[in-house]
């Protein structure tokens, strides 16, 4: 995925994410006012879509001010998978009586089919139905994204040089400084060092012995 593509997909997940918080701070956000109001906190999922909703947007701002986007996108797959099985399980086992602290709750509609279930919930309630398909939608933006930044990374790394040993000291063998031979290892007797003192000069030129 080239840096053009990855911007317009990166700002469609943006205006998704955009709906999905709009959609849960809508539905959850008057609800759980009403339970601090009242101090009755059976059903959880007005506080959880509110902080949820909160998690989205800390992302979001994480991604804008330079952070990695990987754990990011796998973060919102899972949250977006998280609202539609958690909307579908709710629904399928009757509501209320989902949760374990809930007791003495009768199944709203005991004959209907998991499948039956979710699209009867659905067909029922419009905010739901919007709801559902654009989080679907996300999560299949951000696992595109995902696999881009994916493919990308393993570009960069297969595109980068091996390491040199040479090249990482700083030295090249080539261009080394060799040391003078040792003269008694050249074999030339004119080039042995002389271990006879010099004899003192009588300040004529003329040696004295």
């Amino acid at each position: 995925m080239n840096e053009e593509t990855r911007s317009w997909v990166e700002l469609l997940a943006l205006q998704l994410a955009g709906l999905v918080v709009a959609t849960h701070v809508y539905w959850g956000l008057d609800r759980f006012t009403e339970q601090l109001r009242y101090g009755v906190y059976v059903d959880p999922r007005p506080l959880l879509f509110v902080v949820s909703s909160a998690a989205i947007i800390a992302g979001v701002a994480y991604v804008a001010l330079g952070g990695r986007r990987t754990p990011v996108y796998v973060l919102g797959i899972v949250l977006m998978l998280v609202y539609i099985f958690g909307y579908w399980g709710w629904h399928l086992m009757g509501h209320l009586p989902a949760l374990p602290w809930v007791e003495n709750q009768p199944h709203p509609h005991p004959e209907w089919g998991p499948v039956e279930t979710l699209f009867q919930h659905l067909g029922e309630d419009d905010l739901a139905l919007v709801s559902k398909i654009v989080e679907a939608a996300l999560a299949i933006v951000l696992a595109w994204l995902w696999l881009g930044e994916r493919g990308r990374t393993a570009d960069d790394s297969s595109a980068s040089p091996s390491a040199d040993p040479n090249s990482a000291s700083g030295t090249d063998p080539d261009s080394a400084p060799t040391a003078d031979p040792d003269p008694s290892e050249t074999g030339d007797p004119n080039s042995a060092p002389s271990d006879d003192p010099e004899p003192p000069s009588d300040g004529a030129g003329n040696d004295q012995p």
